[in-house]
Order: C-alpha cells, then sequence, then structure tokens
C-alpha cells in the first residue's frame, strides 16, 4: 500500500537539527526501498519553506507510521506535525520515476 506522510516546518533546534541531519539522511537511505520519495514543499511565491511530504510504501498504516516515526528527525523532536493518509493509485500498473 502506498502512503502520503506530511510533516509541518522543522522545530527551531538548530543544534539538534545539525545533530539529527546525517543520520536522518542515513535512514532515508535505509529505508530508500520504503520511502519512495522525501521532499520539500515550498510556497510558490514566497519560496518559504511549507513543510515536508514522504511517499511511503508499507504492508498497513501501523508500518508506514512506525517508518515515519523511525525517522532520527522524528525522534529528536524536530517534526512539529505529522499527518499520515493512504494513496490509490489511478493506473495501479503504471510505474513512476520521480
Amino acid at each position: 500500500m502506498l502512503f502520503m506522510a506530511e510533516y509541518g516546518k522543522h522545530a527551531k533546534k538548530p543544534e539538534v537539527f545539525k545533530e539529527a541531519l546525517q543520520p536522518h539522511l542515513d535512514y532515508l537511505e535505509a529505508e530508500k526501498d520504503r520511502v519512495l520519495l522525501s521532499a520539500t514543499k515550498y510556497d510558490t511565491e514566497t519560496n518559504a519553506v511549507l513543510g515536508f511530504v514522504w511517499i511511503v510504501e508499507a504492508a498497513d498504516r501501523e508500518e508506514a507510521e512506525a517508518i515515519c516515526q523511525r525517522d532520527p528527525f522524528w525522534t529528536a523532536g524536530l517534526r512539529t506535525s505529522f499527518h499520515l493518509c493512504s494513496l490509490t493509485k489511478a493506473n495501479p500498473d503504471r510505474s513512476s520515476l520521480i
């Protein structure tokens, strides 16, 4: 199943961010077969960061949520909000590269 995780902007903790950045990037690499996309959302007019989005492939909601919550940014308290929803592809047989 596919899920979309939406996170709010990071908490203002520059030292924590600095310490968690490489573990976060390492985690995304380790989970690349399940975290299919990790992207930053920007306002199209101001270019301000609005938050972050992941596309996750998991067996069920519980697994998807666990993948998201093992992220070092989550465990370090840098994620200010979290919302998870399921996705259904319009053309389920079509694969896509981003």
